[in-house]
């Protein structure tokens, strides 16, 4: 089991929600506006089908994680990259969060995606990707 934190103004622990293991982390989205929410919550998760893009902030895993889906439609790792960047794309997060194909996809592929984020600088983030609440 991992203790997952977040920080929120609704209470939301449903899909695309974002987690971190630390607390400081969460924490820092107490007093982010426009992000979090004043209200703490912790949760015991057992995340299993994880898409890990810690190592590949080019977004590179994200392109083969998805380069032999039928969506990709015989692209090549290199097409998919080529196609995010055009559409200025630098974090793998933006591409799930501006292209509703990948969106759509990720959670029928994974449970969890973690990434490095910018805020705080470097914070790894756990995005859930289940259909129900934690």
């Amino acid at each position: 089991m991992t203790t997952l934190w977040r920080a929120t103004a609704d209470g939301y622990t449903g899909q695309w929600s974002c987690w971190s293991r630390d607390r400081s982390v969460a924490l820092a989205y107490t007093d982010n506006p426009g992000y979090g929410g004043a209200s703490l919550v912790r949760v015991e998760a057992d995340p299993e089908h994880v898409l890990d893009l810690r190592k590949g902030a080019d977004m590179l895993t994200l392109a083969e994680a998805i380069a032999d889906e039928p969506e990709a439609h015989g692209a090549t790792v290199h097409d998919i990259l080529d196609g995010w960047r055009a559409r200025g794309y630098g974090w793998s997060y933006e591409v799930w969060e501006g292209d509703e194909s990948i969106r759509a996809l990720l959670p029928q592929l994974y449970d969890w995606i973690v990434y490095l984020d910018t805020y705080p600088d470097g914070a790894e983030t756990w995005c859930y990707l289940g259909s129900g609440t934690l």
